[in-house]
């Protein structure tokens, strides 16, 4: 054998026992490093094209599409969000309804007057589709109005709360607060009534609720704890820090939910009730006006308070006969002995200035026709609005178009007068102006009503033409 020949080999046999493995390890680091700066740059790409859908619209409707273009919800909705979840509270020309990312009906539409969502929920890992999924899916809340009550419902459509509350209301934590019958009762998202008593005030403060009952207040926190026990005589949050101001026995203290600690109070003495006349009315009623929570009440010099301090705002009615009470936006119906004539149901009452038994009453988007004595609704149906036109007869539009009803709210001619006026509050006679383009001008009273009016030169007039 050579030297050429030897150095060769010797060359051959350093490579394959030392230089090989090291070059080998050397290029399949330098794969690995390739490849994962591949993947991390492909990988935003594909999370931006691969498994997201897209929302379409289309004349001011919402749908999705998916990667491929392909139309998996159409464009039916009054709103959708950017990406799909597995269950979306949507409307459709004004009807609530549940729906999941395919489209498919949850909770059928037109099932429920109204569907709010208000509780925080966590997401889960998405799947290949991109669609966000929601757990614990089955313990989420969403507050249902149904013929006037309110209850709690999931996104599968399941009762939790039963509907038969006056108000529902988010209380925080997965709590809801309802209200029924001049209480007020605490439930969870998953159907669970914490505690087995109603309050007559409940609060939403900082970490968890006042709640008092039969002149005594406590705190509490969830999931189900009283931190201040119901035994105090005022707390009330303060307006700028997250603490509590708190009365026992003439004495207060500063309380600090976070710690569960308290302080001493150095500020001034709380006054929390005083009383307030009626503006512009002289009666023997006035006002308890709740300082601390700016809340109001109804008082008689004589028989003492008749309505505690718990409403937004309370007014007379019928010459102190009845009065009107509203609560967190809702407004009821109470006779002159604080008894409650009606549900919290009504957004507003007003009323009808020459007949002190009727209001007229707004109850979601329509107006009805109230009888005084007993708060019970005399229009068999609602109108977008009602117009008192005196001497017991009243106009209703149904949209643009009015129409004659009487006192009991039923409809007397069709919607189709563009107006309708009346000439004298002596006289028993309307003017109504058709629709363009029928320019037609009636005179009727409330007897031709029912069976023919005059047109303006005195001609037979049929009002159901």
């Amino acid at each position: 054998m050579s030297r050429t020949d030897h150095f060769t080999g010797l060359t051959a046999w350093l490579f394959s026992c030392f230089l090989l493995p090291t070059y080998l390890h050397a290029q399949q680091e330098m794969e690995r490093l390739t490849e994962e700066v591949k993947v991390a740059v492909e990988e935003p790409l594909s999370m931006s094209v691969k498994g997201r859908y897209e929302r379409l619209v289309e004349n001011g409707k919402m749908g999705y599409l998916d990667p491929d273009g392909k139309v998996i919800i159409p464009a039916k909705y009054d709103f959708l969000p950017p990406s799909p979840q597995s269950f979306l509270l949507v409307r459709q020309t004004g009807v609530y309804g549940v729906i999941n990312h395919l489209g498919e009906v949850l909770v059928p539409f037109g099932r429920y007057q109204q569907l709010t969502l208000e509780q925080g929920y966590r997401l889960v890992e998405t799947d290949q589709e991109g669609v966000a999924w929601v757990a614990d899916i089955e313990k989420i809340g969403l507050i249902a109005q149904q013929e006037g009550y309110f209850g709690l419902i999931n996104p599968l459509g399941k009762v939790l709360v039963p509907l038969e509350y006056e108000i529902g209301k988010f209380a925080g934590e997965q709590q809801y607060l309802f209200f029924k019958e001049g209480k007020w009762w605490l439930w969870n998202s998953s159907g669970q009534l914490l505690l087995q008593e109603g309050f007559d005030f409940a609060q939403r403060v900082p970490g968890g609720l006042i709640l008092a009952k039969e002149g005594k207040e406590g705190y509490w926190m969830p999931p189900n704890e009283w931190v201040l026990p119901l035994q105090y005589d005022e707390i009330r949050p303060d307006v700028h820090y997250p603490i509590l101001r708190v009365t026992q026995q003439g004495h207060t203290r500063n309380f600090t939910p976070r710690t569960k600690a308290f302080s001493e109070y150095t500020g001034p003495a709380l006054h929390s009730l005083d009383t307030v006349a009626i503006k512009g009315r002289k009666a023997p009623y006035f006002l308890l006006r709740h300082q601390g929570r700016a809340r109001y009440g109804l008082g008689h010099v004589e028989r003492g308070p008749i309505l505690p301090p718990v409403f937004s705002y309370v007014f007379p009615l019928a010459d102190f006969t009845f009065f009107s009470a509203n609560l967190d936006g809702k407004t009821a119906f109470f006779d002159s002995l604080g008894q409650q004539k009606t549900p919290f149901w009504y957004q507003f009452m007003a009323e009808v200035p020459e007949n002190p038994s009727l209001l007229i009453a707004q109850k979601g988007s329509e107006q009805y026709l109230l009888r005084v004595q007993d708060g019970h609704p005399t229009s068999k149906t609602g109108y977008s609005k009602i117009f008192d036109l005196k001497n017991g007869c009243f106009s209703a539009s149904d949209g643009n178009l009015l129409a004659f009803i009487n006192e009991q709210g039923e409809r007397l001619t069709q919607h189709k007068y563009a107006a309708l006026v009346a000439p004298s509050s002596a006289q028993l006679e309307w003017a109504a102006q058709q629709k363009p383009p029928r320019q037609l001008r009636a005179v009727a009273t409330l007897k031709s009503l029912k069976q023919r009016g005059l047109d303006a030169q005195g001609n037979e007039f049929n009002f159901d033409n």
